[in-house]
């Protein structure tokens, strides 16, 4: 089987991380519809010292990921 997870499997995870992305971003008051502070926020430093650190050094790298999965299945269809 060359592919780790069943279609539905997949989707769950997907599913799980879109939930997880949400969560974070209210936590940390980022509204992921308005694109552009969106996209500061990807681009910007974190500095380590920010109270929130943890949570939005985490939401930027599952956005990321999210990104990646979304370039991965467009570009094997």
């Amino acid at each position: 089987m060359d592919r780790p997870y069943l279609d539905n499997e997949f989707e769950s995870v997907v599913h799980q991380l879109n939930q997880e992305i949400d969560r974070l971003a209210f936590a940390l008051k980022l509204d992921l519809s308005n694109h552009a502070p969106l996209h500061q926020f990807l681009l910007q430093e974190i500095d380590h010292e920010h109270d929130h650190f943890h949570k939005r050094e985490t939401l930027k790298d599952l956005i990321t990921l999210r990104g990646k999965i979304s370039i991965e299945l467009t570009s094997s269809r």
